[in-house]
C-alpha cells in the first residue's frame, strides 16, 4: 500500500512537470522564430529524437526545424501529462480495491498508445525538420520507449481478460 500511495504521489508530480514542460517547449518554438542563435550557443541541441550538432550559422533557415521539434516537444510532454493523469488513475481503482474495471483497461490502453505514439513522434518530427533543413541534422528512433508502449499494450489485454473473469465471476455470486 505504501508503495501505491508513492505512486499516487509521483504520476501527480510527474503530470504537473509535464505541462509546465510543455508550455516551456511551446515557449521555447516561440523563441526559436524571434531568435534562434541563443538557442545553439554551446553547438549543441538535442529534443525528442533530433540532434543538430553543426553550428547555426552552418544551417540553413535553423528556425524552421527547431521550431518543429519543439512543437513535437510540446506534444510529447502534453501525452506525457495524460500518461501520468491516466496512472494516478489506475493506482486511485488499485488502492481502492477495483483493479479490474473498463476504464482501468481503457487507461492502460490509452497510456500504450501514448508510448508509442512519443518515439514515433520524435522520429517523424525530426525525418521533417530534416528534409525542411537538410545539413546538420541527425533523426533517432527510441526503439526502448516504443517497446515499452507495446508491452503496455500488450498487458492491457490481460487486464481486459481478467476484466471479463472478474465479471463472470460476479455474475456466479
Amino acid at each position: 500500500m505504501k508503495l501505491l500511495k508513492a505512486g499516487k504521489i509521483i504520476t501527480i508530480v510527474m503530470e504537473i512537470i509535464a505541462i509546465i514542460g510543455a508550455a516551456l517547449s511551446l515557449g521555447m518554438m516561440v523563441m526559436a522564430f524571434v531568435n534562434p542563435q541563443w538557442l545553439l550557443e554551446n553547438g549543441t541541441f538535442r529534443v525528442n529524437g533530433l540532434d543538430i550538432t553543426k553550428p547555426l550559422h552552418l544551417i540553413k533557415n535553423p528556425s524552421l526545424p527547431m521550431g518543429i521539434v519543439f512543437l513535437s516537444g510540446a506534444v510529447a510532454m502534453s501525452l506525457a501529462a495524460l500518461m501520468s493523469h491516466r496512472m494516478h488513475g489506475i493506482i486511485v481503482e488499485t488502492m481502492a480495491g477495483r483493479p479490474f474495471q473498463p476504464c482501468t483497461v481503457k487507461w492502460m490502453k490509452q497510456i500504450g498508445y501514448c508510448a508509442v505514439a512519443v518515439p514515433l513522434l520524435g522520429a517523424v518530427m525530426s525525418i521533417v525538420a530534416m528534409l525542411i533543413s537538410v545539413d546538420g541534422l541527425h533523426a533517432t528512433l527510441d526503439v526502448g520507449n516504443l517497446l515499452t508502449g507495446v508491452l503496455v499494450l500488450c498487458l492491457t489485454q490481460v487486464f481486459a481478460y481478467g476484466l471479463e473473469l472478474q465479471k463472470d465471476v460476479d455474475e456466479l455470486l
